[in-house]
């Protein structure tokens, strides 16, 4: 997560370097407006991951647990759940239900964004 932080002091060191030399107002307020943008999308992104993280899923016989309904999960594409704090991708392919941590290893991105090409 410290990565955020660094290319945020990198992005800022930049941007104010610039804006000591730019005379035009117009510059200042494109990159105010472009920073407001940036935040409000990240926080509207992280308010709903939100409701994932907080969705609680009820027990099921077995040992099993509830994620969703199969309706839920369209063809080819993923639903990501929580389970015990873990985000957990759901695939559908074919008609056959697969499931993954939604953790990429290499890089920590998540896996259930987007459609699937081949079953998981």
């Amino acid at each position: 997560m410290l990565v955020y932080v660094a290319y945020s002091l990198l992005v800022a060191h930049v941007t104010l370097g610039l804006l000591q030399s730019e005379t035009s107002p117009l510059f200042a307020v494109g990159t105010g407006v472009g920073l407001f943008t940036v935040i409000t999308l990240h926080v509207a992104a992280a308010r709903r991951e939100a409701k994932v993280d907080w969705k609680t899923l009820g027990p099921a016989a077995e040992g099993f647990v509830n994620a969703c309904a199969l309706t839920e999960i369209p063809e080819k594409c993923a639903t990501v759940v929580s389970l015990n704090g873990e985000r957990v991708a759901i695939f559908k392919y074919d008609g056959k239900i697969s499931a993954i941590s939604n953790v990429c290893r290499h890089q920590n991105g998540p896996l259930g964004e987007g459609k699937s090409s081949m079953g998981v």
